[in-house]
């Protein structure tokens, strides 16, 4: 793992434990541990984001990698995969919530890793 995101999943788990309450929800999160401004929300997963797996199965990532899922019709969802035995991932579940960890993903949803982050 790199030492950026060796870094990433130090601040996700600070946030984590802190329990502060993010307005943007998930992509507010996310910017907040990458470190960039709320103005790239849109663009969290870059322009050729590839598919990773589903379920409890996240094959082709690593810890501190953006990942994330789009629908048609929706906003998406971003998340921090932490990678760790009792935590899969932290995200912020919707707008005012705070960070939650996730113990095995999200189920059937395939989830995609970022081209840009």
């Amino acid at each position: 793992m790199s030492n950026t995101k060796s870094k990433r999943v130090q601040i996700a788990k600070r946030l984590l434990v802190e329990g502060r309450v993010y307005l943007q929800g998930c992509s507010g999160f996310v910017c907040e541990v990458l470190g960039v401004p709320w103005e790239e929300a849109n663009s969290l997963l870059g322009q050729d984001a590839h598919s990773v797996g589903s379920g409890n199965d996240y094959s082709g990532v690593e810890p501190g990698d953006v990942v994330g899922w789009t629908r048609p019709g929706t906003m998406g969802h971003v998340a921090i995969y932490i990678g760790e035995p009792g935590m899969k991932l932290i995200d912020v579940p919707g707008p005012g919530k705070r960070p939650r960890k996730l113990v095995n993903g999200y189920g059937g949803q395939m989830l995609h890793s970022s081209s840009k982050y």
